[in-house]
């Protein structure tokens, strides 16, 4: 059986001005995807929690993520948390979608390996 990598995650970001949280609920797969370093990490999360309903309180991002479960059956991972200490990104979600799709089409275009490999010749050049 394959792995689905899929689960219901509730997203805690700090409102903007800090003084307290938001929630949003997304049900996703290759959630890892978030770690990725600077402004594509970034724009995963637009994407995976870009068009989710905001939840002022805990609760409330609970019961949308158990309604979520529901609609979904089950789920590799079930229910997860995932707590951030920066504000959600200010990033348009149709932008961060166009951005990570430029972003991976370099890489099927080998622009991303043309570029690291001329990144390491300049390495064994020093």
């Amino acid at each position: 059986m394959m792995s689905a990598d899929n689960g219901i995650y509730i997203l805690r970001t700090p409102t903007k001005g800090g003084d307290g949280f938001e929630y949003r609920v997304a049900h996703a797969q290759a959630i890892e995807n978030l770690n990725y370093a600077g402004v594509v990490g970034d724009w995963y999360t637009v994407v995976y929690f870009g068009n989710s309903e905001v939840h002022t309180g805990e609760n409330s991002a609970f019961v949308a993520a158990a309604k979520e479960y529901e609609a979904h059956g089950w789920t590799e991972y079930g229910i997860c948390s995932i707590k951030r200490d920066e504000e959600f990104p200010d990033i348009p979600y149709e932008k961060a979608k166009s951005l990570l799709y430029a972003f991976w089409k370099g890489y099927a275009d080998g622009q991303r390996d043309r570029e690291a490999r001329e990144g390491a010749d300049d390495v064994h050049d020093m």
